[in-house]
């Protein structure tokens, strides 16, 4: 009974998520929208476009854009139905280990992964149901199969790699870890096949650039740590479950309690490796805590004994969810004034036009179906109004940090290769958490109208 009304809460925890998504993809989910559909309209990926992600996300993206268009409630549904996958393998996963509170393991992966955070469509949702299946896949005998799924996942997130490690550890015959290894292989060389015969024969030379160019900018980024510790969901949600795995903490005494632990640990140790500290770095790691979490029993002498952590994780729950409901509202009304702004310039401007932001704003250019100014768009962090390949019709400023002329609403001057460009203010004050500015030759007809 106990066990049933687990796998109900899980269940709820799919549907919330699906309620309380944005209407309209925003920050890196828009992005790999935008690029599905660059894709699906002919632009070649690594070429027209350039991200420093490996194609899987892209291709999935496109998939979704191929099968529904702009109708993203339904992207929603298809993403929801991934989560479903991912739930139900770890279910599964959970009795293969033989940890006996697997339903409240399932209920616990469920909310911190789906309700902890604001959106689907990250890379790391589609690492976490590989990693899941391929774990799943060890545990039931089929190490070749289960060493390709983790491969896979892999592809997503590189640090996902990392979930290959607990059962390198587990005390197993040494030819079911060589068949793991070789799935694993087989998988890796198989997905360079298909990026070598899919893609332009240099794409591993442009990959390695992509990335050298990203690991010179980012370096070690203190910024996102702040955000993470200070307005994530998620930070406080995996805070919990680390003050709780202190609370229930013994000597490992059962495998599913060592592969949980070592699981946890190289998921955490993913959180780091890219110096970023961002908050969808975690997503890897809610799986692994509550396996640790359900396979170590609560004793009433261990919750007297450890009352601070336990206060703690309470602490961290009502913070997660405090943050939760104020970062749902921000997420679904800033995805309202993005679709309404997108709108609106097509309106005007049309399907296409070339819109530069000067912050990382991809969800204005999947709304507004607009061209970037140049190919690597998104990567130009140091480009400057004189290295546009083309004249931006729109130049868009976010919600950080507006110059002082923008501010007071004054006309620029851009210096561009084919000479300077004057760029006049668009409906000042009227288009919501932007500042537009436009060149004389681009005439908008009306305003936009707020948001609902």
């Amino acid at each position: 009974m106990r066990d049933r009304a687990y796998l109900v809460l899980s269940a709820a925890a799919i549907v919330l998520a699906v309620v309380k998504s944005p209407a309209f993809p925003v920050n890196d989910p828009a992005l790999f929208e935008y690029f599905g559909r660059a894709m699906i309209h002919g632009k070649t990926l690594y070429v027209d476009v350039v991200d420093n992600k490996l194609p899987g996300i892209y291709v999935v993206n496109a998939f979704w854009q191929r099968l529904f268009g702009a109708q993203y409630f339904s992207h929603v549904l298809a993403e929801a139905a991934v989560a479903a996958a991912t739930l139900l393998f770890f279910a599964l996963l959970l009795r293969r280990a033989g940890v006996e509170r697997w339903a409240l393991g399932t209920c616990l992966f469920a909310w911190t992964w789906l309700i902890a955070f604001p959106q689907f469509n990250f890379t790391q949702h589609y690492a976490v149901f590989f990693m899941v299946l391929g774990l799943y896949l060890h545990f039931r005998g089929w190490d070749e199969f289960g060493g390709m799924a983790v491969a896979l996942g892999a592809t997503f997130w590189l640090p996902g790699a990392l979930a290959g490690v607990p059962v390198m550890l587990r005390a197993i015959p040494i030819r079911r870890r060589l068949f793991f290894l070789a799935g694993y292989a087989w998988a890796a060389a198989f997905y360079a096949a298909l990026l070598a015969i899919f893609f332009h024969p240099q794409v591993f030379h442009t990959i390695g650039e992509i990335w050298q160019k990203y690991v010179r900018h980012r370096g070690v980024d203190r910024s996102q740590w702040d955000v993470t510790v200070r307005y994530s969901m998620l930070g406080p949600a995996i805070a919990a479950m680390l003050s709780w795995l202190v609370v229930v903490f013994r000597l490992p005494s059962a495998e599913a309690q060592r592969f949980g632990l070592v699981w946890s640990a190289c998921m955490l140790l993913g959180f780091v490796i890219p110096p970023v500290f961002a908050e969808h770095y975690l997503i890897c790691a809610t799986p692994a805590l509550a396996m640790a979490l359900a396979s170590f029993p609560l004793s009433r002498p261990q919750l007297v004994a450890r009352q601070i952590p336990a206060f703690l994780a309470l602490v961290f729950v009502v913070i997660a969810g405090a943050r939760t409901v104020a970062v749902t509202r921000v997420f679904q009304q800033y995805a309202k004034e993005v679709s309404a702004m997108g709108s609106w310039i097509q309106a005007d401007v049309g399907p296409g036009a070339i819109v530069y932001t000067r912050e990382y704003l991809p969800e204005v250019q999947l709304a507004a179906d607009a061209a970037l100014v140049s190919p690597t768009g998104f990567l130009d962090y140091d480009a400057q109004m004189n290295d546009w390949e083309r004249n931006p019709q729109i130049i868009v400023w976010g919600t950080h940090t507006w110059p002082l002329e923008v501010a007071r609403h004054q006309n620029l001057i851009a210096k561009t290769p084919r000479g300077e460009l004057l760029y006049r203010p668009v409906c000042p004050g009227r288009t919501g958490p932007f500042a537009l500015y436009s060149p004389l030759s681009v005439a908008f007809h009306d305003c936009p109208k707020p948001a609902l």
